[in-house]
């Protein structure tokens, strides 16, 4: 009877852990592909802007070829990427301000490229992160991959985030 019940267990357990593996490893190539189509659209814009600070191109045709990244939806750790939409939404705001404008100034025009470098160097360092740490097949990686969001929050909202019951007196 003992033994029913311990193999009902082990096999509940592996079916979990089977389960989260595959959730893992799924999750993690899809983050690490929609991170590889961001940068590709943003190094596509990268050439565009080199080419229209380079005079190789009008600006009119230029600016007709920008393309707007879609929505941020990823929510791995919230606060990391609550920074990177917002980045994202200020760099499609500009593109949108030059197909709408069929234009951009050159202050836009240097924002804009700022801004694209910025989101390239945040993506980039998100993709290493996956291939160093999150994406290794270890049983760490595994581990920190459910453990990590939690983690960082706990330290965010402790030391971080100040809220505005604390500063009453």
């Amino acid at each position: 009877m003992l033994e029913i019940v311990f193999t009902g267990i082990g096999s509940a357990i592996f079916s979990i852990v089977v389960y989260f593996y595959k959730n893992w490893r799924k999750t993690v190539n899809k983050d690490k592909q929609i991170y590889q189509n961001y940068l590709w659209w943003i190094q596509l814009n990268n050439e565009i802007i080199k080419n229209m600070k380079h005079s190789q191109s009008t600006i009119e045709n230029s600016c007709s070829q920008f393309h707007l990244l879609e929505p941020y939806t990823l929510n791995y750790i919230e606060i990391f990427d609550d920074s990177l939409r917002v980045q994202m939404l200020d760099y499609n705001l500009l593109v949108q301000r030059a197909l709408v404008k069929k234009g951009i100034s050159s202050t836009d025009l240097n924002q804009l490229e700022f801004k694209s470098q910025s989101i390239h160097y945040a993506l980039s360092q998100r993709i290493k992160f996956i291939d160093e740490y999150i994406g290794k097949f270890a049983v760490s990686s595994f581990i920190l991959f459910f453990a990590l969001p939690p983690l960082i929050k706990i330290i965010a909202n402790k030391y971080l985030i100040r809220s505005n019951t604390d500063n009453k007196k």
